[in-house]
């Protein structure tokens, strides 16, 4: 081991069984921005600004993993996303009781979903570590939503931002 000790991200006493909504943030090792671009464009013949994410392929493979579960599980849901590009942002819904094996169900949709886009990249670009927070409301909800929907507006601005 090397004299680290990872935090635990967790809040003790809460029930992670129940069914929220988890506000996510996953990084790219090192803030690298690998996974899209923020574009800016004029929209010829009106006096204004369109901002967009294109996304590298890299993020593609984490679109196609969020379509997967949103597909494929009854018991969870991703409401709203944003990949960035060095980080993506994610609510994840969890959408009955249950953990089977008293583990929070994000954080094992997490992992899975980061094992996911690794074995696709045939490497690993995600931090270890992520960022959560529990959305225990529905003026919090959404908050965050118009958050990730604003954040390619906000990119050069953004604690995330690096320089290309």
């Amino acid at each position: 081991m090397n004299g680290r000790v990872r935090k635990d991200i967790r809040l003790n006493k809460f029930d992670y069984s129940q069914p929220y909504y988890y506000f996510v943030t996953i990084c790219v090792k090192d803030k690298h921005p690998i996974l899209s671009k923020v574009v800016t464009e004029e929209i010829v013949g009106v006096d204004r600004w369109a901002t967009r994410v294109n996304l590298l392929p890299l993020g593609g493979i984490i679109e196609n993993n969020i379509n997967y579960i949103n597909k494929s599980f009854n018991d969870r849901k991703i409401d709203s996303y944003i990949i960035m590009p060095n980080h993506i942002h994610l609510i994840i819904q969890i959408l009955h009781n249950g953990s089977p094996n008293g583990r929070p169900l994000h954080g094992q949709i997490i992992s899975s979903f980061k094992q996911a886009c690794h074995k696709q990249a045939g490497y690993k670009f995600f931090q270890r570590n992520y960022y959560e927070h529990i959305i225990r409301n529905e003026t919090s909800l959404n908050e965050i939503r118009q958050y990730i929907q604003n954040n390619p507006i906000n990119w050069l601005t953004d604690n995330y931002y690096v320089s290309p």
